[in-house]
């Protein structure tokens, strides 16, 4: 459940696969850490429950706490369907660097991110150089 006006770090509790110790279902689990330096194709995807009230949602890429590297906003639909916002980066990391998937929502209280295996929310990071 994401709070309105607050980017919320989102928590993954498990993996499809995990080739390099990226991530861990126990601490820290809205984190994907770099083992090695390179650059890394990032990609997160959320599904927002859907609510006609509010006027944005958004999904970003937070490096290390501090600094965005991706970010995407949407008008929420306005069917009875979940509105969903993927967020692409390319983008150079040290070893130990981590990146969060973060969500936004303004419906004025709370809303849920929709959980659906293979489709929300979905958080990825594959070094590609």
């Amino acid at each position: 459940t994401l709070p309105t006006a607050t980017w919320t770090t989102l928590n993954l509790d498990s993996e499809r696969f995990d080739t390099d110790t990226i991530h861990c279902t126990v601490l820290n689990t809205g984190r994907l850490t770099a083992t090695t330096a390179g650059v890394y194709s990032i990609v997160g995807h959320v599904a927002f429950a859907f609510s006609a009230a509010g006027t944005i949602r958004g999904v970003r890429l937070l490096l290390n706490g501090t600094t965005v590297i991706g970010s995407v906003f949407a008008h929420p639909v306005q069917l009875t369907e979940a509105t969903k916002i993927s967020v692409p980066a390319h983008y150079q990391l040290a070893a130990a660097d981590y990146v969060e998937l973060q969500a936004y929502q303004d419906t004025g209280g709370n809303l849920a991110v929709v959980a659906s295996a293979n489709d929300s929310p979905e958080f990825a990071m594959v070094k590609v150089a």
